[in-house]
């Protein structure tokens, strides 16, 4: 499994796409957003149920398109610490914060 068309994803898939690309910290997720603020473009985004997010994230860790690393460090957490962190939403802190892994970089060309 590749990256599905953005047209194609869901609101939510769509909010993690865009988490993940910007290394979003994990326990952010959840928490409303407003792109382009005071703008004609603004977009106000809800906030999310940490389940939702858990899910989505979950089906893309398991395709390898998604990793997790250390917020301060950088350093990639192994599969099944990743895994255990992205199926608990209450265990979502600063500390973590999701990436592209080389699968899902070159899905996106």
């Amino acid at each position: 499994m590749g990256w599905k068309p953005y047209e194609a994803m869901s609101r939510i898939e769509k909010k993690m796409y865009w988490a993940v690309r910007e290394e979003t910290m994990l326990h952010e997720l959840p928490w409303p957003e407003v792109d382009s603020p005071g703008t004609t473009h603004e977009v106000r985004w809800p906030a999310e149920d940490p389940a939702e997010c858990a899910a989505v994230l979950i089906e893309w860790f398991g395709a390898g398109l998604i990793a997790v690393m250390t917020t301060l460090d950088q350093q990639a957490l192994d599969a099944s610490e990743a895994r255990r962190l992205l199926s608990n939403p209450a265990t979502w802190t600063p500390d973590h914060s999701l990436v592209l892994s080389d699968v899902g970089e070159a899905g996106l060309a």
